[in-house]
């Protein structure tokens, strides 16, 4: 691609020129037009100069080369000089005086063609090297200098009317051109790298071109005979475009590392070049002086010749001798190249030792396991790179190396922090009957160690998280406890299940539940980092091992960080949603019996007490825990026998309206009054109604119950009902909710369903179907924890639902972090312009209501208003308001 540019940039520089010189050619000077022409044409090539120089300055890599900026302050100042020419010649019709302001600039772009060249030559900082250059240069430009001094610069010194500004410009413009052209040719004849070369060759022949046509436009001003469009212009504007087509190689100035360098070929024609020039001014000198060619002169000349042709020789006979050292370099390469092939391409790695240890020679394989350059290796101690457990090993090794080769494997760690596992072979390198060295071979077996390695951890690892499984977390808790015994230190023991879980395997598909315990994971690793050990048990369920525990209230402490980190809102797949956890703690105190298997068992425990109680929480394992687990197997079998025994009873939350400062309905919330254990929560037994599907039953009863009480109460209140997933999933629900509504003769709007949005969300067109029917059937239907789960914002508004219940937690969160708010806000949006209600539930303090209010949601229940009480308070409401 770039040599098509080059190319093409080549093309559009003869082209430029040649239409120049068909102006030149075949323009009438007399029409304005044409001279306009001539004028924009030597104007514009140097502002086309000046962009590529620039340009090419600004994309200077690294640090800025500031040699292309000099030139392109070069051609930019001739440009400039074009631009008073053009105003003499075609605004005010005038020939342009000489000396004049135009020379100004044009003596400024020689001066810094000077400053680029003189940069030049200090950043590459090679004086002492390109003296060898001075003196071939020196030949050409005497002789340049010469002819330059005869025609020119010697009719100007004589000459005692010339003084001054004129003095200065006629000399300047010889004497600037062929310091440039000294300079120049210096710089070309070092250089040696084509991309270098190429850029210094259109710098040097742009000079020669500039050279020519200053000397040519001197002369004729001299003599009175410069007239505008004459052959020479065309030269000035190509010697600036070639100067700025050197920008498109590689860059000129690359600092040299040394002034040494191989001996190189003299160039014939360069020889040839340089004492024809010298043969030329000798001829021209007697020419001039006019000096007859007697036998003298002749001889004198005859033996210069001789000595010229002499010098020709012996450098011809030095490029001879330099083929040759060359071609024997050559050939002693090839023989080496081959004798270290085996060594240096060997793909195991090899190396040379010294008795002593330390590296004589590597080839790269070996290079590269120990990530050092093979220079770099050599003088260093093999012993360095022995991982420290292997280190005693080694040593003996080698003190066996004299009595016969040596092979064992060892661990080598990297300089570049890297690993390896190599079975290294040792033979002694024996000379004259004495060891002089050693001779290494070493295999790299990572690759394998790590495959035995991988089958070790996937054994004891869970392959989903990385994180340790059930039998490796026992066995160090084990080996935990045995040394905490001796120690006297306590360890804790933290089991945590997230909620709803199962409700986004469900719904989601067990790779998004995937995607959420690899999160989490991550997250309780974030939180502990190295302070315990984590470990998936199975499913859900993680376990976390805290050793060195001071008291009770750091293992509080930390509880409150895993449950903060993990109750934070998850995204998966664009989805977010809540999944708090539920936290179980054992603690292992000094003088404890306590094993692995019963400290796992209390913490079980504890985290299903947690559960029970309303999930999101931590609960440390008490001995109660015990005998509440075994009252929970009791109370499986005694929950079918209370609903018989009337034993269930409904308490219920009372609902306000906060602008109209009325209680508008109630939430109708379970209760079991157990003969012996007292008043029970949803959290004692609801799990079991689940689990035994009594929950069905149950979930008939409640909502006659409430339908009942609704009616009693003259059908002044509102009454919402909570339908559990499995009773949801009944396939004779829309029948049950159908018969107690006749049963009880309750208006249809005044009961409202409430189902989770976990449960709206499963099976859609089922979901769809059943709650339509619902809705013919006029009962209202309400979404609970809306925003705690997971569902699709497409889908909201195809549900039939009439109102949104914003969750508890939201509440809380929102007095800590900002976002909650955002969130809160959106919700209470969504729900008008979905013309549905929004209700928050769990409004506990003042803050929250105003927060509501201000965001203009005004239906609220929660402890703020009154706790879930029995049919007899909310009658005392009631007609209070009444």
């Amino acid at each position: 691609m770039k040599v098509i540019q080059q190319k093409s940039i080549g093309v559009f520089i003869l082209s430029y020129i040649l239409l120049y010189y068909i102006l030149i050619l075949f323009g009438d000077p007399t029409i304005r037009l044409i001279v306009v022409s001539r004028n924009l044409i030597s104007t514009i090539g140097p502002m086309i100069a000046s962009i590529w120089l620039f340009t090419r300055f600004l994309r200077s890599q690294g640090k800025r080369d500031y040699f292309w900026l000099f030139l392109c302050l070069g051609t930019f100042n001739y440009f400039l000089a074009e631009i008073l020419w053009m105003y003499y010649e075609s605004y005010l019709f005038v020939h342009v005086p000489y000396p004049g302001s135009p020379d100004i600039f044009y003596m400024l772009q020689i001066i810094f063609y000077l400053i680029a060249l003189g940069y030049y030559f200090y950043k590459v900082n090679t004086i002492h090297r390109l003296l060898r250059w001075v003196f071939e240069v020196l030949i050409l430009m005497v002789s340049a200098s010469t002819l330059s001094y005869h025609f020119i610069m010697k009719s100007l010194i004589v000459d005692p009317e010339v003084t001054g500004f004129y003095l200065f410009v006629s000399l300047g413009y010889p004497i600037g051109d062929l310091i440039l052209l000294f300079s120049a040719l210096i710089l070309y004849f070092d250089s040696t790298n084509s991309g270098k070369r190429n850029a210094l060759f259109y710098i040097l022949l742009g000079l020669v071109f500039q050279v020519l046509a200053d000397s040519g436009y001197v002369y004729l001003m001299l003599r009175e005979k410069y007239e505008t469009g004459t052959l020479l212009d065309p030269l000035f504007t190509l010697a600036l475009l070639l100067v700025g087509f050197s920008s498109f190689y590689k860059k000129p100035v690359e600092k040299r590392q040394s002034d040494t360098e191989s001996p190189s070929k003299v160039g014939l024609w360069r020889l040839i070049i340089l004492y024809t020039s010298l043969l030329a001014l000798l001829f021209l000198f007697y020419k001039i002086e006019e000096i007859e060619f007697t036998l003298f002169t002749l001889s004198m000349t005859f033996i210069v010749f001789l000595i010229i042709v002499r010098l020709i020789l012996i450098l011809i006979e030095n490029n001879r001798l330099l083929l040759k050292y060359e071609q024997n370099n050559k050939n002693l390469s090839i023989s080496t190249e081959r004798y270290m092939s085996l060594f240096k391409y060997h793909p195991d790695a090899v190396f040379s030792l010294r008795l002593n240890g330390t590296f004589q020679s590597a080839n790269a394989s070996c290079a590269h396991i120990v990530g050092m350059e093979t220079v770099q290796l050599v003088g260093k101690s093999f012993y360095q790179f022995i991982d420290p457990k292997d280190l005693n090993r080694v040593v003996t090794h080698f003190s066996k190396i004299k009595n016969e080769p040596q092979v064992f494997d060892v661990t080598l760690n990297s300089a570049t922090g890297s690993v390896y596992s190599v079975v290294i072979t040792l033979v002694p390198i024996v000379v004259n009957s004495k060891i002089e060295g050693i001779y290494g071979i070493g295999k790299d077996i990572t690759e394998v160690k790590e495959s035995i390695d991988r089958i070790n951890f996937m054994a004891y690892h869970d392959l989903l998280t990385g994180l340790p499984n059930r039998a490796l977390f026992e066995n160090v808790l084990d080996s935990e406890i045995k040394d905490n015994t001796y120690e006297n230190k306590m360890l804790a023991v933290m089991y945590i299940d997230l909620d709803r879980f199962k409700n986004i395997n469900d719904t989601l598909g067990h790779d998004a539940g995937d995607e959420l315990l690899v999160d989490m994971s991550r997250r309780l690793t974030d939180c502990v980092g190295d302070r315990a050990i984590i470990a998936r048990q199975g499913g859900d369920e993680f376990s976390i091992l805290f050793n060195n525990i001071g008291n009770r209230d750091d293992i509080v402490t930390l509880a409150e960080s895993v449950c903060s980190v993990l109750g934070e809102p998850y995204l998966i797949r664009d989805y977010e949603f809540l999944a708090t956890p539920s936290i179980g703690i054992s603690i292992f105190e000094p003088g404890s019996t306590e094993t692995a298997i019963s400290l796992m068992k209390k913490a079980d425990l504890a985290m299903y007490q947690a559960k029970n109680n309303g999930k999101n929480q931590f609960k440390i394992f008490e001995p109660k825990m015990e005998s509440d687990s075994r009252n929970m197997f009791l109370l499986g079998s005694e929950l079918s026998k209370a609903i018989h025994n009337n034993e269930l009873v409904l308490h219920y939350q009372p609902q306000f309206h906060t602008l109209e400062n009325r209680m508008y309905g109630v939430e109708a919330l379970i209760r079991w009054q157990h003969p012996k254990l007292g008043l029970l929560y949803p959290g004692d037994f609801i799990s079991i109604a689940e689990d035994t599907d009594l929950i069905i039953p149950i979930g008939e009863w409640v909502l006659r119950e409430t339908c009942k009480q609704g009616k009693q109460w003259g059908e002044q209140l509102r009454v919402s009902v909570n339908i559990s997933p499995k009773q949801f999933q009944s396939a004779d629900l829309v029948e049950m909710i159908k018969r107690v509504l006749d049963e009880t003769k309750l208006k249809p709007d005044l009961l409202n369903i409430e189902i989770t949005e976990a449960v709206a969300m499963s099976n859609m067109n089922e979901t769809l179907t059943k709650l339509e029917a619902i809705r013919k059937l006029g009962v209202n239907l309400s979404i609970d924890d809306f925003g705690t789960g997971y569902s699709s914002l497409s889908y909201l508004p195809k549900l039939p639902i009439t109102e949104l219940k914003i969750p508890r937690e939201f509440l809380v969160e929102m007095e800590h972090h900002a976002a909650y708010k955002a969130i809160l806000q959106t919700i209470i949006t969504l729900g008008k312009r979905l013309k549905v209600e929004v209700i928050a539930e769990g409004v506990e303090t003042d803050k929250q209501k105003e927060i509501l209010e201000k965001m203009k949601c005004h239906l609220m229940q929660g402890y703020h208003f009154s706790r879930p009480i029995p049919v007899a308070e909310i009658e005392k409401i009631l007609y209070t308001e009444e």
